[in-house]
């Protein structure tokens, strides 16, 4: 064999070892989906390792002494729906609603999915 062929062939290898270790990587990596309760109660800080287009199951509601828990929202203040898919690193924080305001939570929730509710 030439040295040309050689170098060719060493170098070939060389690209396919690495996307097959950049492919096994990518596919393993976990991400981590932090919940922020914002001073609720029974949702201590906990992490979910979970990996890209995983589904996981939101934890139960969190408790606040006078406020009434919404929903969780994410980074990009999407409201997150009880199956929550992982694309990112996340924290998803609660929304809460105040007592004795004046104005239901069952209104608030139904302004903010019409849109009529902005912050």
């Amino acid at each position: 064999m030439n040295k040309k062929l050689i170098i060719i062939i060493t170098v070939a290898i060389v690209v396919i070892v690495a996307i097959v270790a950049i492919i096994l990587i990518t596919t393993n990596k976990k991400y981590t989906v932090r919940f922020d309760a914002q001073g609720g109660s029974n949702i201590p800080e906990i992490e979910i390792k979970a990996k890209k287009n995983e589904t996981i199951v939101l934890p139960k509601y969190p408790k606040k002494e006078g406020y009434q828990f919404m929903y969780w929202e994410d980074e990009d203040h999407n409201r997150v729906s009880s199956n929550f898919t992982v694309k990112k690193d996340t924290v998803l924080t609660a929304k809460w609603w105040e007592l004795g305001t004046g104005v239901s939570c069952a209104e608030e929730i139904t302004e903010v999915s019409s849109g009529l509710f902005t912050h």
